[in-house]
């Protein structure tokens, strides 16, 4: 039996000392949490209001634009693309063309000559 009290008692110290450990991390986050806020609440204080605004407005105008740019960069890209493959199937049925005239020709030449000789 006193075996069985020594063991709580072991068990029961080393939850007190991890339940300590844990407060005074909860305290130490508390105290930067207060801190930052104090310091957000400072350079708010630093700048007029109507900067404020202005400083949002121009992030999101600077996100619109990053945007737009993207945008139109995407649209180049796939201007690019479609006139490579106009210019490509174009060369293919020029090709396709040229020998369809050259066969065209020859037909008309050997019916020429069948029909004349």
């Amino acid at each position: 039996l006193p075996a069985l009290l020594e063991y709580y008692i072991l068990l029961s110290e080393r939850r007190l000392k991890f339940i300590q450990k844990t407060k005074d991390g909860m305290a130490d986050q508390l105290e930067f949490a207060i801190n930052s806020d104090e310091r957000k609440r400072e350079a708010q204080d630093q700048l007029p209001g109507g900067q404020i605004t202005k400083l949002v407005k121009l992030q999101r105008k600077a996100e619109k634009r990053a945007a737009k740019r993207e945008g139109k960069k995407r649209e180049r890209r796939v201007a690019k693309a479609m006139a490579k493959k106009q210019k490509k199937n174009s060369a293919k049925s020029e090709k396709m063309s040229n020998s369809r005239l050259v066969g065209l020709k020859d037909t008309l030449k050997a019916s020429r000559e069948r029909y004349l000789y």
